[in-house]
């Protein structure tokens, strides 16, 4: 088990890490050019957030642990079975339906 610190909305892990806001980088003003294509003033460049951070969400530690299959998973959450164990039950039915 290792603590790590998550986003958590409404008591629920949405992110595992620091949150990234991913900000792109956009033209406030655009550059000025003279007659010949020289730059004489550039361009006025502004940072916006493209990922807010979730209003309402906090940040908080809480204990994980990894799965070769899931990724990191909350310590006592329940998780949803991956596609191999949803095909494994379903074939460990199956044949004990058919007697195999």
């Amino acid at each position: 088990m290792v603590k790590k610190k998550c986003v958590v909305e409404n008591g629920k892990v949405i992110n595992i890490g620091d949150w990234d806001c991913q900000y792109v980088d956009i033209v406030k003003e655009p550059a000025v050019v003279d007659e010949y294509g020289s730059i004489i003033k550039e361009a006025v460049m502004e940072k916006q957030i493209t990922n807010p951070f979730p209003e309402g969400a906090t940040v908080e530690e809480r204990e994980f642990e990894f799965h070769e299959d899931k990724g990191w998973v909350e310590v006592g959450t329940i998780t949803t079975p991956t596609l191999e164990e949803r095909l494994k039950a379903t074939e460990d039915t199956l044949n004990f339906i058919l007697g195999l």
